[in-house]
């Protein structure tokens, strides 16, 4: 859904911090709102938000994940919700 929407998407590594069988990662993400979003018809507006992940490892394996993502601040950037 998000690459439809945002064709050049981009996440880079901002952090890392590892705890036990824990891995967190926190990454910026970029991209252009190119295609429709949940009915949001393509702006051509860029976003940077942020994003964590947590995850959790069990012999090398991730076995859990947990991710939040800035949805309210992407949906300002490309016109959907009002500032």
């Amino acid at each position: 859904m998000f690459r439809g929407a945002f064709p050049d998407l981009e996440a880079k590594v901002v952090a890392t911090a590892v705890d036990g069988d824990e891995v967190w990662v926190q990454s910026a993400v970029t991209g252009t709102h190119q295609g429709e979003l949940n009915g949001v018809p393509p702006s051509g507006k860029k976003i940077s938000i942020a994003l964590f992940d947590r995850i959790k490892t069990r012999d090398g394996k991730a076995v859990e994940h947990w991710g939040l993502s800035d949805n309210l601040t992407m949906m300002i950037q490309i016109g959907a919700i009002p500032e």
